[in-house]
């Protein structure tokens, strides 16, 4: 039987992620993402060039899956994840993969997986180093558990920082792993979060503790349903 799998952003860790997912004839693949390719973009999508600029990722990434692929073409969702629409997209998922590069999407749909009891991935690169955390829900530690909230004011991600393309290619493969591992029938139920240094080459695997404050994770929980003031972030492409 096949596992349901939305994958949120389809940009610099998503699409590869993407890639490595669609062969799997075991996974049905959802791709969520309402940007466009750019020329700037074209050298950490390693399926498209020139002739794809303008198209919309989603779009463009299933022909290809499908087309050169030879692959079942993923469904496709020319959107993004906001307050008004993302219970109903993780409602449909067995495992939720966030590729996005804003923190406002990234805890939105933390929380949503974590208040619908969804397993997750979430994966970010910035500069010369990306990390990877699985969630499973009620079980593991959470995303806020590790990265608590939004944070105040600028912070340094992809678009203040860079990020260098090889960089994003091992991240997504590592997100394409965690999934992989959590729909093992004896897959460990624990928070792993792995994190890559470009500079010496090097993994660092961790297991992840619940924290007794967390938000969602505390005995009486604080966040119950999704708030739309806590995610006011502007939202940046994925």
């Amino acid at each position: 039987m096949s596992a349901n799998v939305l994958l949120v952003g389809v940009g610099g860790i998503g699409h590869p992620c993407a890639l490595a997912l669609a062969t799997r004839e075991d996974i049905r693949l959802t791709l969520l993402d309402d940007d466009r390719v750019e020329r700037t973009n074209l050298h950490r999508l390693l399926a498209f060039d020139e002739q794809h600029v303008g198209r919309t990722k989603a779009e463009a990434l299933a022909d290809h899956v499908e087309r050169s692929l030879g692959a079942r073409r993923p469904e496709v969702i020319v959107d993004r994840a906001s307050p008004d629409t993302v219970a109903d997209l993780v409602d449909r998922a067995d495992v939720v993969v966030e590729g996005s590069d804003n923190f406002a999407t990234k805890f939105l749909v933390a929380d949503a997986c974590a208040l619908a009891n969804k397993r997750s991935v979430h994966g970010s690169a910035v500069g010369w180093t990306g990390t990877v955390l699985s969630v499973v829900p009620s079980k593991s530690a959470c995303y806020r558990c590790v990265f608590e909230d939004v944070p105040d004011g600028e912070a340094v991600d992809c678009a203040t920082a860079g990020v260098f393309a090889a960089v994003t290619s091992m991240i997504g493969a590592v997100m394409a792993s965690h999934v992989r591992w959590m729909l093992r029938p004896d897959a460990e139920q624990e928070a792993k979060l792995s994190h890559f240094d470009a500079t010496t080459g090097m993994f660092r695997h961790r297991t992840m503790k619940r924290r007794p404050d967390c938000a969602l994770c505390r005995e009486a929980r604080v966040i119950t349903a999704i708030d739309a003031s806590r995610y006011s972030a502007p939202l940046c492409s994925h």
